[in-house]
């Protein structure tokens, strides 16, 4: 990976694996100049689990302050196992 200026500049990525690549990154990324493909939904790789979460016990004397994560950009790409995807920040 290549940052500058705290933003990736760019990052190589090799597959070991046939299936679906979730990116998620800061800033826009492009793959040889095209636009990459915004993820919908779970994750179709059977590889990737998401827990099942349970909701939190909350005191009613917690003092909480809301939290608001920094935009995120998600991509789904096609892998091929050995293939190298190279990823470009714009």
């Amino acid at each position: 990976m290549e940052w500058k200026g705290g933003q990736l500049v760019e990052a190589k990525i090799r597959a070991t694996l046939d299936g679906n690549l979730r990116v998620r990154s800061y800033n826009q990324l492009t793959m040889a100049g095209n636009k990459l493909k915004k993820a919908k939904g779970e994750n179709l790789n059977g590889f990737f689990q998401t827990p099942e979460i349970l909701d939190p016990l909350i005191s009613d004397e917690a003092n909480l302050k809301g939290y608001e994560p920094p935009m995120s950009y998600l991509y789904d790409l096609p892998a091929n196992a050995g293939e190298v995807i190279v990823l470009v920040g714009e």
